[in-house]
């Protein structure tokens, strides 16, 4: 966990989630709760755990914040046939990867699961996020990592808004 003041004194948050990201998950009222809830779930006690310790019993910042969340995934196995490394399974072997490295889970259900972790420990709600840059990116294990910055109220208010309020 890091914090740091930016230069013009706003609170910058950066921390590390060691748990392999889960996707935010539909929850159910009847019956059986789909496949990856309690992975789901399990993984948000994890950020929400990481959030208590980055936070250092600060409260949840109240203003509009800026996310930037990168998601690191395992590499999926490559099948044994594609190991062998000659100019035959090359070919092969990239189309493998374009296609399973463009797979599921969605970036945006990564982050749909961070936020509602966060809620409540490094903001108060959600909706305070009024910018974020998500990654998703493959590894050697699961991590998260995250860098929450207040922003700036007067970047948020654009020019023709600007000169509806002057008036």
């Amino acid at each position: 966990m890091t914090q740091i003041l930016s230069s013009d004194g706003r609170i910058a948050i950066t921390f590390n989630v060691d748990w392999r990201p889960c996707p935010w998950t539909v929850y159910t009222k009847r019956g059986e709760q789909p496949p990856g809830f309690y992975k789901f779930k399990a993984w948000q006690e994890v950020v929400k755990a990481a959030a208590i310790v980055a936070m250092g019993g600060r409260p949840a910042l109240c203003g509009p914040v800026v996310l930037e969340a990168d998601f690191y995934l395992p590499l999926p196995a490559l099948p044994k046939y594609l190991h062998l490394d000659s100019a035959k399974t090359a070919d092969k072997r990239d189309a493998w990867l374009a296609k399973h490295l463009v797979m599921r889970p969605d970036a945006t259900n990564l982050l749909k699961a961070f936020e509602d972790a966060c809620t409540g420990l490094v903001w108060q709600d959600d909706s305070q996020v009024v910018r974020t840059v998500i990654t998703k990116q493959f590894g050697t294990f699961g991590c998260t990592v995250a860098t929450i910055s207040a922003s700036r109220t007067d970047q948020l208010v654009g020019h023709t808004h600007t000169a509806k309020l002057s008036k």
